[in-house]
């Protein structure tokens, strides 16, 4: 496939923030990229809803791993103008409303998520937009019950777990990156372009106890995310690696040309 990521490197996209400059380049710049793995997006001609409870949300990736929701009691509502003039899928932690998908998440090698969130001011415990995985082997990007933003790998000892090193769940809109290398075994995580502290587990952490992607909860479909998530993008490599720049640009460029905020 082409290396589409050059077209893109070093175009300034802050003019047409908030339009929809050329979906289907979308689509076929990240979507067909082999290493992204889902691929979704909040619009409502991307999700099927009724009431705007949504049941299902259409991953734009080539593996076509739709997110459900077959009960009504935990489908997120579509809510128009949410991050700007653009939609956003709205979760209920009480409800503890999630979504699953049946990508392969990969069990032996490197990972990256990007999400696209506008948490609610925090008030009890932590909350999980995205997890894969299961107890005995989880990733999972979190916010902490103190308003920080977390991305780790592992179960229990050993975890690679990093946080942002302030609180900054404040209601507006963030760009979240959160990236396990497995070699270094080493998790980073990035709020709006600003890396967290990186933390390198002793040992190497335990592979994915299962592979579905949970969206709105944890895997255990406990501690759900409360409000709105924009864009979710997983990848089978770390972002940040050499030999990944073009990848890493393209998803830049995605998340400042239709949400204004760094990556």
């Amino acid at each position: 496939m082409a290396d589409y990521g050059t077209k893109l490197t070093g175009f300034n996209f802050s003019n047409f923030v908030g339009e929809n400059v050329s979906q289907y380049d979308w689509n076929t710049i990240i979507g067909t990229d082999a290493n992204c793995l889902a691929f979704m997006v909040a619009e409502r001609s991307r999700v099927t809803q009724s009431s705007d409870r949504v049941s299902a949300w259409a991953d734009r990736s080539d593996n076509n791993k739709d997110a459900t929701q077959a009960t009504s009691g935990n489908q997120p509502l579509i809510v128009d103008n949410v991050f700007g003039t653009l939609a956003g899928l709205r979760f209920n932690r009480t409800r503890v409303d999630r979504m699953t998908s049946a990508v392969t998440l990969p069990t032996a090698s490197d990972l990256s998520v990007v999400l696209i969130l506008k948490p609610s001011v925090l008030g009890g415990n932590a909350r999980y937009p995205l997890s894969g995985g299961g107890s005995a082997g989880f990733m999972q990007a979190e916010i902490t019950s103190d308003g920080r933003f977390g991305f780790s790998y592992g179960s229990g000892t050993p975890t690679a777990r990093s946080l942002t090193n302030a609180a900054q769940v404040d209601g507006t809109a963030k760009a979240i990156r959160g990236e396990y290398d497995r070699a270094a075994k080493t998790a980073t995580v990035w709020a709006n372009g600003v890396a967290g502290t990186p933390n390198t587990a002793a040992t190497q952490p335990p592979d994915l106890a299962a592979t579905t992607l949970m969206i709105g909860s944890r895997y255990d479909a406990t501690l759900g995310y409360e409000n709105d998530i924009g864009a979710i993008i997983v990848y089978d490599v770390a972002l940040s690696k050499a030999g990944n720049e073009a990848k890493l640009a393209n998803a830049k460029a995605f998340v400042l040309n239709r949400y204004g905020l760094a990556l």
